[in-house]
């Protein structure tokens, strides 16, 4: 039996956490460990959280159309780092 697909808005309004990165040239980056390849970038730390949230919205929306498993916040802080540590790890 396949789950009920949830709406974009579900998603939307739970409370993932956001990593902010300074990055080398002085703009901002912003991620969502949960959210594989979903990402922001600006000048400001502002602007690269707008972003991501534009972002978020299409990242869900591709999901949701392929039926693809969405990640679903979790509590666990060191689990979270840890994650962030692999997806920025160098080769």
């Amino acid at each position: 039996m396949n789950k009920p697909i949830k709406a974009i808005s579900y998603y939307m309004n739970l409370h993932y956490s956001v990593i902010l990165l300074p990055e080398e040239d002085g703009t901002w980056g912003a991620i969502v460990p949960e959210l594989y390849g979903c990402m922001g970038a600006g000048d400001t730390p502002q602007e690269a959280l707008e972003e991501l949230e534009a972002n978020k919205q299409v990242w869900f929306s591709v999901r949701l159309e392929k039926q693809w498993h969405i990640l679903e916040p979790t509590l666990d802080v060191q689990q979270r780092l840890q994650q962030v540590s692999e997806i920025f790890a160098t080769p």
